[in-house]
């Protein structure tokens, strides 16, 4: 008999749980409250979501406004993000004006410390305050509303950006002082805060403002701003960037002329000691300098500063009565002699130059000029040379010099002309012999510096000095320059014999353009190396490899010299062999090392590609090998004799945790220091007595799941667990939200937490990288998928009540089916009850028919407790399951005068028969049943096979009988069950799914058409199906798009809560996709414009990027200078960022990891300073690292 139960609870239940779901309930009175109207839940839709699980969040509308109340904001932005992880707890958002900020009633410990991202929301946030005893670090200027006073020690951080509105005793800036004026502490009291700007170009401040600005170090005026006389100028102002209008500017030039000097600096300062009295200032490129007219001493002797300063001064010149002093540091410049002055200490009669030709002078001993017989130029080098060309002169291609200068010419030993220079007839000289030396060559000869051109094809028959060729080389044999001498021209053939000379033998390895043909024997006497190019050009030795040569990758076929006839270099340990250009020298297959054997440098690095061999495992590996532990030596069967085996397992104890792993990693970055290795099941955990840091942040979610396993440790009683530890173990002190015994599973309830906070029906709640919330709405629970994803999935409570007395019992139910594939389908029922003597019969029948191939295993169990009232109980529950199958199970159990019926019935789908087996335990007796299942010719509907779940309820009919006593059983059960998603409702007609169908989350139970027959529209891509109301229409699991598609924004809603489905990484995202939903990374997708996961920088601080590995920009207060370097170091300065004066990095910033940057220029900072910074550079209460 089947019965319909009342609905009545299970509504009061569904409109419980929506009361409990909806975070943002407002009152119809609100002036905002037609804007909400769109966005709360209704009855109906609540009592629907609990039906179908459609999930719901409550996101602010785009045009919201808040009323300043502080009592409506939304737990969800416009976009449906909730509250970002780097923000407190609680916080709801009150629209684009004010964005995210505490509501009215968020309340904060009294020594909180705003984060920086939080002191915007705070700032803004008018209905709230921390209250009058919060004491928390004041950082920056605290709201006027939340009226609280500093202490009266309390000192600022001399940014400028932590003043108070109100001094330690309550008091606003005293009328003394100009408005906008903040408090900074009793050291300092009221001045003006970083952007502060006076009233007035003409503002004259008060002695006690003044007093305030002179010790107020991060604050300058604007340079319009015109001191008043008496006013003292801080130093640092200039340090800031302040300059007087009445100063130059610091770009500021002179005319040149000597004559528009000024007597200070752009920074106002007056004539340094080190220059002499009258110098002005000509402009910060030229300095301090003499003025046109400035008359120095007879025996004026400069400073180095001055004499520096000398070397600029153009259009000054001291008088001739000057001695110039031996330690002037300066050649003189050459206009003091264009300015008229002359020097006493003219080169005497004796002089004589150093013969390099680098040493004349413009006069002779006699202060006399050049002659006009010499040309230009020439200059003067001593009396007994005259008058000569300098090193370097050049004279023109027909220049004929005069009698004088050719005789002149005869002794310039370091000079010689140009080639192109035709030597005159006239000249009455002989060719001096070092013009050769020197490089002048004769018209008709190959100048010295030429070149061939490298072809072979140019080459002559002298040289540039005119000489034939040498012996010593081959007829045939031409010359081709002087950096290459005398080689074979390009088609020049040796004899097969031929054997070359030394003198041969070295001219052929610059010889690019030749090669010997093949038949040349290489004799043994030749003393180079075979030229790379020779091979290029065709010739080929029959005994070595060719240069293109692959080996067979098994290390078996490798040779004892290179494609170009070189053996072992020594660098390699004997018996290593070639395989090939691409890989080069590497043990063969089968090379066995020395215990000890330390390989060099250059034999590490071969060791990173000769896949077919991996050392011995006695082979100590020295703590100097280059490079990491290929991967495949494991495989090859190789082991470290230090590691511990893959199937070593520790003892339970906590006491012989190892520092690495099976394969040698030590632990990662992700767990806390101190854990330990404990073997493959139970991972990196905790040793025995180590404890836990504060707080939960320590807790690594990869070690979450092994928890169980760690049965040697537990946290304090005092530690609460994340919310990502919904299942605490039994073992642990510390209070649970449910617990779990080591090695065993129990099913319970999840605490009861604010929905405000939650993830939503059938959202993401769990996960490696994970920010979100992990707890759920009521009536779901957090479900583990994989160690990137878990879900929010609902708990289906089935409660049956039973009259029972006493009773011990055991049944077994059995079924075996015969069909055309096998397939198993085994539900595990586990009953426990309080009893006394029974005796039961049972008989279960069951038809089920379901798809070939197929296996479902659905373990339930139930607990129950004897009752003391006797009534008939009839329960019927719908179930709508992954296939149709008819069960029938009819139990009577009779005993005094009660009766008990229990029917369910569960509908299934599907080609072939399925066995099925129940097992009953009670403490005492066990009863077996046969089970009778037949298959049913109905139309076939795939079940799913992933983890997003709905609800499912079942209609059993039970009949036990045992030994033709009948005894009646009063008994309580309730049963817990989380169950596989449901399979459509398909009306067979016309194949459709029904309009309360919803997909299985897997992607590949899709409809071509909807509920109402219609098919995938134009706004979505070919292929797409239906995956019910809640997704729409969205793509198959295994749906590719195209590198450059472009997804509609109907397209892109639906990729939003595809869950199966990522695309793939050759996907070029578009501009306008700017929401990546965060379960593409946990399936695998990564975009190839950002950089990997695994990605490390360099360590230089030039290869950072602009997004992260997610395709994050930088966050919150992070500037321009900061790029991404990785997951180890994030967001870090750039090489060659400069640091302002008043730079303030963000809280967030961790500097110990930009080990390439450090401030390099003054700096106000309170923060904690890094080893390798300048000490120098810092100011303000910095303390160092550790």
């Amino acid at each position: 008999m089947v019965r319909v139960s009342r609905p009545l609870p299970f509504l009061l239940l569904a409109s419980a749980a929506l009361v409990a779901a909806d975070p943002h309930p407002h009152s119809s009175n609100n002036a905002l409250s037609s804007a909400h109207t769109l966005h709360e839940r209704t009855l109906l839709g609540g009592i629907l979501g609990a039906l179908f699980g459609s999930g719901h969040k409550s996101r602010c509308p785009s045009t919201f406004k808040c009323d300043g109340s502080g009592t409506d904001g939304y737990a969800y932005d416009t976009y449906g993000n909730s509250c970002p992880s780097h923000l407190p707890s609680g916080w709801h958002y009150f629209g684009s004006s004010v964005g995210w900020a505490p509501p009215k009633s968020w309340s904060c410990s009294s020594t909180w410390t705003v984060p920086t991202v939080a002191v915007s929301g705070c700032s803004k946030a008018t209905w709230w305050s921390p209250g009058s005893n919060w004491r928390g670090k004041r950082s920056f200027t605290l709201p006027k509303w939340w009226k609280i006073y500093v202490d009266k020690n309390w000192t600022c951080a001399k940014t400028g950006l932590d003043g108070q509105i109100y001094d330690y005793n309550g008091n606003t800036v005293p009328s003394a002082y100009p408005s906008g004026w903040l408090w900074f502490g009793s050291g300092i009291g009221w001045s003006a805060p970083v952007g502060w700007l006076p009233p007035s170009n003409n503002w004259s401040p008060s002695a006690s403002a003044s007093a305030s600005l002179s010790v107020s170090v991060w604050w300058s005026p604007p340079s319009t701003w015109v001191v008043p006389s008496g006013f003292t100028i801080p130093s640092f102002w200039s340090s800031l960037g302040w300059t007087n209008s009445a100063w130059p500017s610091k770009s500021w030039k002179c005319s040149g002329k000597g004559n528009d000097g000024l007597s200070f600096d752009w920074q106002g300062n007056t004539r340094p000691s080190v220059y002499p009295e009258g110098w002005l200032y000509f402009g910060a490129d030229l300095g301090w300098l003499p003025y046109n007219g400035w008359v120095c001493d007879k025996n004026w002797v400069p400073t180095a500063s001055a004499s520096a300063s000398l070397s600029v001064a153009t259009w000054w010149a001291p008088p001739s009565v000057w001695v110039v002093p031996s330690s002037l540091t300066i050649s003189i410049p050459t206009w003091w002699v264009g300015l008229g002055w002359t020097n006493s200490a003219w080169p005497s009669k004796s002089w004589k130059c150093n013969g390099k030709g680098n040493d004349g002078l413009s006069f002779d001993w006699q202060g006399n000029t050049r002659p006009s017989v010499y040309p230009e130029e020439w200059l003067y080098f001593g009396a007994d040379l005259g008058w000569l060309p300098y090193n370097g002169w050049v004279c023109d291609k027909n220049w004929v010099p005069t009698a004088s200068a050719s005789a002149s010419l005869s002794v310039a030993t370091w000079w010689a002309p140009p080639s192109v220079w035709v030597v005159p007839s006239s000249l009455t000289i002989s060719i001096p012999t070092w013009w050769v030396g020197l490089g002048w060559t004769n018209s008709a000869w190959p100048s010295k510096s030429w070149k061939c051109n490298g072809k072979g094809n140019d080459g002559l028959s002298f040289d540039w000095q005119g000489n034939t060729r040498p012996s010593v080389y081959p007829e045939g044999w031409l010359y081709f320059g002087a950096d290459l001498g005398w080689l074979p021209y390009n088609g020049w053939v040796c004899d097969k014999n031929w054997v070359p000379t030394a003198s041969a033998s070295a001219s052929l390895s610059v010889a690019t353009w030749w090669a010997p043909p093949s038949v040349w024997v290489v004799p043994s006497s030749l003393t180079i190396s075979i030229p790379t190019w020779w091979v290029g050009l065709g010739w080929t030795n029959s005994a070595w490899p060719s240069k293109s040569w692959k080996c067979n990758g098994k290390g078996n076929d490798g040779l004892s010299f290179d494609w170009q006839g070189n053996t072992r270099p020594s660098v390699y340990p004997e018996e290593w062999l070639y395989f090939g250009a691409d890989l080069g020298w590497l043990p063969y297959n089968g090379w066995v090392c020395d215990k000890n054997w330390v390989p060099t440098a250059s034999a590490s690095a071969s060791l990173s590609v000769a896949t077919w061999w991996a050392p011995p495992s006695v082979w100590v590996v020295p703590s100097s090998l280059t490079i990491s532990i290929p991967t495949w030596w494991v495989g090859l069967g190789w082991t470290n004799s230090a590691w511990p085996s893959k199937s070593w397992k520790c003892s339970g104890k906590g006491t012989d945790g190892l520092g690495f792993d099976w394969q040698g990693n030590t632990l990662p970055s992700t767990y806390p220091a101190g854990w330990l290795w404990f073997g493959v099941e139970v991972g990196w955990s905790p040793a025995r007595g180590w404890g836990c840091p504060s707080g939960n942040a320590w807790v690594p979610s990869a070690w979450i799941p092994k928890t169980p396993a760690c049965t040697w440790w537990s946290p304090p009683a005092s530690w609460t667990p994340p919310a990502a530890i919904t299942v605490v173990p039994t073992f642990w002190s510390c209070s649970p939200r449910s617990t779990i015994a080591a090695s065993t599973t129990t099913s319970s309830r999840p605490a009861t937490t604010s929905a405000a906070s939650c993830s939503g029906q059938w959202a993401q709640c769990g996960g490696v990288s994970f920010t979100g919330s992990s707890c759920c709405p009521s009536g779901f629970s957090c479900s583990y998928v994989n160690q990137y994803y878990s879900q929010c999935q609902p708990v289906a409570d089935i409660t049956t009540t039973k009259a029972a007395t006493t009773s011990k019992a055991v049944t077994t139910s059995k079924a075996a089916t015969t069909s055309k594939a096998a397939t198993t389908s085994k539900a595990i029922v586990t009953t426990t009850k309080k009893a006394s003597t029974t005796k039961a019969t049972t008989s279960v029948k069951a038809t089920t028919t379901q798809k070939a191939g197929t296996t479902s295993k659905k373990p339930v169990t139930t607990s129950t407790k004897a009752a003391s009232t006797t009534k008939k109980v009839t329960t019927s529950v719908k179930a709508t399951s992954t296939a149709k199958v008819s069960t029938t199970c009819t139990t009577s159990v009779k005993a005094s005068s009660t009766k008990v019926t229990t029917s369910v019935k569960v509908s299934t789908t599907a080609k072939a028969a399925t066995t099925f087996k129940a097992s009953t335990t009670h403490k005492t007796s066990s009863v077996k049943a046969t089970v009778t299942t037949k298959a049913t010719a109905t139309k076939s509907i795939t079940p799913s096979k992933v983890t997003v779940v709905k609800p499912i309820t079942q209609t059993i009919i039970v009949e036990h009988t045992q030994g033709g006593s009948v005894i009646t059983v009063h008994e309580t059960q309730t049963v817990t069950q989380i169950v596989s998603a449901p399979a459509a409702t398909v009306t067979q007609s016309n194949g459709w799914p029904s309009s309360g169908w919803q997909c299985s989350g897997s992607g590949d139970d899709g409809f071509e058409v909807d509920h109402n027959g219609n098919g995938c529209g134009p706004q979505y891509p070919s292929g797409w199906k239906w995956f019910g109301t809640a997704v729409g229409f969205a793509p198959p699991r295994n749906w590719k798009p195209s590198a450059t598609w472009v997804p509609s924004s109907s397209a892109s809603s639906s990729l939003t809560v595809a869950i199966w489905w990522c695309p793939p990484s050759t996907w070029i995202v578009p501009s306008g996709f700017t929401v990546i939903p965060s379960f593409w990374y946990t399936l695998g997708w990564s975009n190839s414009a950002w950089p990997s996961r695994s990605w490390e920088c360099d360590g230089t601080g030039r290869d950072g990027w602009t997004v992260d590995w997610q395709g994050n920009s930088r966050p919150h207060g992070f500037g321009a200078e900061f790029l991404w370097f990785g997951v180890t170091r994030g967001w870090q300065p750039k090489h060659g960022f400069v640091n302002p004066a008043r730079w303030s990095p963000p809280s967030a910033w961790v500097s110990k990891h930009a080990t390439w940057w450090s401030p390099s220029r003054t700096w106000h900072y309170s923060g904690r300073c890094q080893r390798w910074w300048k000490t120098s550079l810092i100011r303000g209460s910095w303390i160092w690292a550790l």
